[in-house]
């Protein structure tokens, strides 16, 4: 049994298609994918995704922070890089945030994946510290340990998201790339939206391409108070 969805040009390979156009984006994509069991008999429309990473992680990921100087629970994480996957807030606004996090006393970390060592450290600024190189397990080890984590659209934000850490995001006014179908499925409220129609296709001839940059550094850090303790406090 090979189960996909029905409108790719290689479903011709699969016993059960699901004929659902994802790209009218009526479901999240967690919904869209839980509908790929209907075929087996299983009729779910939401069930939020939860990872525990395993104890050697936690572990790494404890002892990287106290060699830092760094309490559990009390860094925020930025992950800037995004290799090109989705429409995202531009490098400067990360740093603009991190530096507005910093100034309130928060421990600011930068992750990164490979070859975005750069960018996490333009991003990181003077006070920020910078972490390479952190296989997938300790990646979400250390996104447990910390209080929120902000990144693009990406697997990095969804993967902070489902070890129960609060993520937020700037979405562009893209339909297909909105919070809609992209949320985080345990926290939606981290979701940001520049304030304006949402669009069908994205054109870097608009006139406010990339409109994730119309959201501010300011406004990021004011949604993230709402939520964390640490800076509404």
């Amino acid at each position: 049994m090979r189960i996909g969805t029905a409108y790719r040009a290689y479903s011709f390979l699969f016993t059960h298609r699901v004929a659902e156009h994802r790209m009218d984006c009526k479901f999240h994509e967690l919904t869209y994918n839980l509908h790929l069991l209907r075929p087996l008999g299983i009729e779910i429309d939401w069930l939020p995704p939860r990872l525990v990473p395993p104890r050697d992680a936690l572990a790494e990921a404890r002892k990287m922070l106290h060699d830092k100087g760094i309490a559990e629970n009390k860094a925020i994480v930025l992950h800037p890089g995004s290799k090109g996957s989705s429409l995202k807030w531009g490098a400067e606004h990360f740093r603009r945030l991190g530096e507005l996090i910093v100034r309130h006393g928060i421990p600011l970390l930068v992750t990164a994946g490979d070859d975005e060592e750069s960018l996490a450290e333009y991003v990181a600024g003077e006070r920020g510290i910078v972490i390479c190189g952190l296989n997938l397990k300790t990646l979400a080890a250390l996104y447990t340990l910390a209080v929120a984590v902000v990144a693009p659209n990406t697997g990095t934000l969804h993967l902070a998201d489902a070890v129960g850490t609060r993520a937020f995001c700037v979405y562009p006014a893209l339909r297909t790339m909105s919070p809609a179908r992209w949320a985080p499925a345990n926290f939606p409220g981290g979701a940001i939206v520049p304030q304006r129609e949402i669009c069908a296709k994205c054109s870097r001839s608009c006139g406010i391409y990339p409109c994730p940059d119309a959201v501010t550094p300011q406004q990021v850090f004011q949604k993230m108070a709402i939520f964390l303790e640490q800076i509404g406090g």
